[in-house]
């Protein structure tokens, strides 16, 4: 699972993960994974979405300050 992980860049989550065990003939409930997720403290990279509005009220802002 830790091998899933890491080879698609951090960036998969349970979930996914999930898929793609099942996929490779891995039989495991969902929960299983991301509790064992959590014990090997794997966390997926997250990227928030920002609006263009915000950004340019952050950006203004630091030019205040």
């Amino acid at each position: 699972m830790s091998t899933i992980f890491f080879i698609n860049k951090q960036c998969y989550g349970g979930t996914k993960i999930y898929h793609v065990l099942l996929k490779e003939g891995v039989s495991v409930p969902l929960n299983y994974v991301q509790k064992l997720m959590k014990q090997l403290n794997l966390r997926s990279i997250v990227v928030k979405n920002i609006s263009l509005k915000d950004l340019t009220n952050r950006l203004f802002q630091k030019k205040i300050s």
